[in-house]
């Protein structure tokens, strides 16, 4: 997660952490942040918008599935939220300036969708994915989320349009060949996967 100017990276299996390191675009400095994580996990999964991220998730799942964390980016300091409505791991995440989606994720969540309001940190269901699968990964610009693949999702893509919270299969925008555990990155106008 991040802004403009700087990234931000934390969680992690092997062992599992809580540390959290800041990344500054504009002089290619890194940085371990004094706060960290409320608890140490790995799956995780963060969105945020240019004032502070959200990690939520992660394993091992029976006791940090459903926690989600807020770091303002002004303090860098995390605080504990009201736990995720469904314990999650291997998801994907994707949303824009108002709002974040948690999409998908292991072991119950693998159909489901998740939105948290950013002004005011509340949560409320989405319509679900057309398909079941986790290690999914999401995009998106302003108006729109894009779910990708996942184990178990084969090539298929759905999109969530943010105005009207409403979910539809893409066909045309199906992946060549099946994958999961990707990565994607977007513009204003396009994603890559």
């Amino acid at each position: 997660f991040g802004n403009l100017t700087q990234g931000y990276a934390t969680g992690g299996t092997q062992p599992v952490r809580t540390s959290c390191q800041k990344f500054v675009y504009s002089t290619t400095t890194r940085t371990t942040l004094p706060s960290a994580l409320t608890s140490s996990r790995g799956y995780i999964g963060s969105i945020g918008n240019n004032t502070a991220g959200y990690v939520g998730g992660g394993t091992p799942q029976s006791s940090q599935g459903q926690k989600l964390d807020k770091m303002p980016y002004s303090n860098e300091t995390f605080s504990s939220l009201p736990s995720l409505p469904g314990s999650r791991y291997r998801y994907g995440t994707f949303g824009n300036q108002t709002q974040g989606y948690f999409a998908g994720g292991y072991p119950s969540q693998t159909n489901k969708v998740k939105k948290v309001t950013y002004s005011n940190d509340s949560y409320a269901s989405s319509p679900n994915l057309s398909y079941s699968a986790t290690f999914q990964t999401g995009t998106g610009n302003a108006t729109k989320g894009y779910v990708v693949s996942g184990e178990g999702g084969g090539t298929k893509v759905d999109r969530v349009t943010f105005s009207n919270d409403t979910t539809a299969r893409v066909p045309s925008a199906n992946l060549s060949a099946v994958r999961y555990s990707l990565e994607a990155n977007n513009s204003p106008t396009k994603a890559y996967f």
